[in-house]
């Protein structure tokens, strides 16, 4: 699916359509497919495609393989990432160039089943749209810097 999105995109290009102003969306297996067409559109004209946003992207099958076989921070010029059910339904390492962990990137605040933090992406990604103050931030070099609270302050 992502090979042939990732042609169509191709097509759209030599209509004129900048490559630099492709923005893919994909939630759970369509991150990982929004990663494949990245590397299909890369592999067919040289060019990356402008953003890719990965929410949650599917764990199960893609967790702890080479970043080839998935979504990776080369798949695009600009790729961000928001874990919300991380080590479950969704991939706990980082693939973006940067990964966001809404509360830990784990279990959701009023949710009782992993399919509803799992779901959490999308909707805090729409947020983000609306509020863009909504989601204040600290940036951190890894997961265990952030949890010793080495971190530079909100962004």
């Amino acid at each position: 699916m992502g090979e042939k999105l990732g042609s169509i995109l191709v097509d759209l290009v030599k209509e004129g359509l900048p490559a630099s102003s492709i923005h893919i969306v994909g939630h759970s297996l369509g991150a990982q497919i929004s990663g494949f067409t990245g590397k299909q559109f890369l592999n067919l004209t040289g060019r990356r495609v402008g953003r890719i946003s990965g929410l949650d992207p599917a764990g199960p099958c893609f967790s702890n393989l080479e970043p080839e076989l998935k979504l990776n921070a080369n798949d695009a010029d600009y790729v961000d990432v928001i874990h919300t059910n991380g080590g479950v339904a969704g991939l706990k390492e980082p693939v973006g160039q940067v990964d966001y962990y809404p509360n830990e990137g784990e279990q959701q605040p009023n949710c009782l089943i992993a399919s509803c933090s799992h779901n959490r992406a999308w909707e805090v990604f729409g947020e983000s749209l609306y509020n863009e103050t909504a989601f204040p931030a600290v940036r951190c070099d890894s997961w265990e810097q952030f949890k010793k609270g080495n971190c530079s302050g909100i962004r």
